[in-house]
């Protein structure tokens, strides 16, 4: 299951597009800055960030912050539909001490895990999650919103080892670097009409129709954990992906003029990655050409 040297277009997988779009983003809300070091990108990703997006999402150079009671991003949260008010009568979403010492220490050896397999998606993880909120919710595992990019919410349940723990990282990474290429590149340029009955796509995920970009995403994803658990040599997790993912690929390729030319360009390279299953092109697309390994 691996393939040629040369790199994945997949531009949520590919570093250097990843760190192109977060700098086109603060070019375009602040201007480049004469001298501007990438040591500073963070700093001002989250400027411009919280900016755009009315938001308060915390953030530090050195890590990926882990939050259990923030309460601007509880707010964004319930206003996005995220989150109900009622989960949090009672103080029901707030987990006690004990879970989040638990909690904390899986996302760390979690992310750990990550940063072993795969060093560059580590440190391009670190450059786009500014804060892991963790509130409860019954029935969910957490997720992400486009309009709070820099931001995981979490619900790991008490089942999860270190390895869900894991995969739910990459998963709701590739949901923020999507959301991020879509603001900078336009994937989805009509966002009205990809909810519309003759728009909507079997999920690769949940199997089911959803509108355009929910499919869309669900497709990203299970490209993302198949390439996880190819890290891992779990093919028997990668087969049970390949096809709802082959479905999910065929019925967007008949909804090509809903999708922009960015969403143009990834749909054709899920094209090619269905018939060839190229894990290392994907590796290879996450290691940093433009702007090198020595922040790794």
């Amino acid at each position: 299951m691996s393939g040629t040297n040369a790199k994945s277009n997949f531009s949520f997988l590919n570093g250097d597009h990843i760190l192109s779009n977060i700098d086109r983003l603060i070019d375009i809300s602040q201007g480049s800055l004469p001298g501007d070091a990438p040591s500073t990108r963070k700093e001002r990703l989250f400027a411009s960030l919280n900016a755009l997006q009315h938001s308060n999402i915390p953030f530090s150079k050195e890590e990926i912050l882990i939050d259990f009671n923030n309460h601007n991003l509880l707010e964004h949260l319930i206003r996005d539909g995220m989150l109900d008010r009622e989960d949090t009568v009672s103080s029901a979403h707030v987990f006690e001490d004990e879970d989040q010492r638990i909690i904390s220490d899986n996302i760390a050896k979690a992310l750990g895990l990550l940063k072993l397999l795969q060093p560059e998606l580590y440190h391009v993880m670190n450059e786009l999650i500014g804060t892991i909120v963790c509130f409860r919710k019954p029935g969910y595992g957490g997720g992400s919103v486009s309009s709070l990019i820099g931001a995981i919410w979490f619900n790991p349940l008490a089942k999860w080892n270190v390895v869900d723990y894991a995969e739910a990282l990459y998963h709701e990474f590739i949901h923020n670097s999507l959301f991020l290429d879509d603001m900078v590149n336009s994937i989805f340029p009509d966002t009205a009409i990809i909810a519309t009955e003759e728009a909507l796509v079997t999920s690769t995920i949940l199997k089911i129709k959803r509108p355009l970009d929910r499919s869309f995403h669900s497709a990203a994803v299970a490209i993302g954990l198949m390439h996880f658990y190819h890290l891992l040599s779990d093919y028997d997790k990668i087969s049970s992906f390949k096809e709802p993912l082959a479905l999910t690929i065929s019925e967007m390729n008949g909804k090509l003029k809903y999708l922009g030319e960015q969403g143009r360009i990834i749909l054709n390279e899920m094209n090619g990655f269905i018939k060839k299953l190229d894990f290392d092109s994907i590796s290879d697309s996450l290691k940093l050409d433009r702007y090198g390994t020595a922040s790794l």
